[in-house]
């Protein structure tokens, strides 16, 4: 699908999966510092980079999509973060 085209158009939709996606995000922040606390250096290294991967993906091929077809959806801290 990609960021390029229309991903979602019907908002109620979008908005379900806008808040499912930044759930999933906020899961994987607090996965993330668990590794960190519990897993060596090289384990939390490995880690850290999958879940950025993930993460990437999670914006650039699902969110971005959706809120370019519906703009009103766009988190103000994400509105802050991609604004800059």
């Amino acid at each position: 699908m990609g960021a390029g085209g229309s991903m979602i158009k019907n908002r109620k939709i979008a908005k379900l999966i806008t808040t499912r996606i930044l759930e999933c995000g906020a899961r994987l922040d607090e996965t993330t510092a668990l590794v960190k606390r519990e897993c060596s250096a090289d384990e939390f290294d490995a880690f850290k980079k999958v879940a950025g991967r993930i993460m990437g993906e999670m914006l650039l091929e699902v969110l971005a999509p959706i809120f370019k077809q519906h703009p009103d959806l766009k988190p103000n801290r994400l509105r802050k973060m991609t604004s800059a």
